[in-house]
């Protein structure tokens, strides 16, 4: 839990990456997008300890953005609820920038389901956190650190394990940065 209050400190303090919460914080056209895929999408309620904990540092737990492909442009992940054929839904999306639009990776989907690590009140125990370039973690597959070469981003669950996001040959690749 240290370990992840000091990454949760530092990371705080970068400036290429960030975090946000509302709505008119996304572009117009993946907020259409949005629109679009997912309709009647809002995003995703997060328990009240951590979105407590991540205002204080001016971050929120649905939105965080970076440069995951190094164009030059922002590109962002979500953590979002919506109805799909009558069944409650969740999901982490990021959204990587190509030309003048967005092209959308789904990370993780929840449902109304019995399984836990499925379930919408596993979503509600995470969030996302922003892994700017040149942030060192661990990663413990491979049990060493490692230096993010671009930007990323965390999913923690319940505010100790989590997983990054690196993107890299056009998908996202996971590492297990927290346990």
């Amino acid at each position: 839990m240290r370990r992840a209050s000091i990454l949760i400190l530092a990371l705080a303090l970068a400036v290429r990456t960030g975090s946000a919460q509302t709505r008119n914080d996304l572009p117009v056209s993946l907020g259409s997008l949005l629109d679009r895929e997912y309709p009647g999408w809002s995003f995703a309620k997060a328990h009240p300890d951590f979105s407590s904990l991540l205002k204080e540092k001016g971050m929120f737990p649905n939105l965080v953005f970076g440069d995951y492909n190094q164009d030059g442009h922002r590109d962002y992940a979500v953590r979002i609820e919506y109805h799909q054929q009558a069944i409650r839904r969740a999901a982490i999306i990021a959204f990587v920038s190509e030309g003048a639009g967005f092209v959308p990776h789904v990370i993780r989907a929840y449902e109304e389901n019995p399984a836990p690590e499925k379930s919408l009140s596993y979503s509600y125990y995470s969030y996302l956190y922003p892994q700017p370039r040149g942030t060192t973690d661990y990663d413990y597959e491979l049990e060493k650190e490692f230096v993010f070469e671009k930007d990323a981003f965390m999913d923690v669950a319940d505010g100790k394990g989590s997983v990054s996001y690196i993107f890299e040959d056009d998908k996202f690749r996971s590492v297990i940065t927290g346990d």
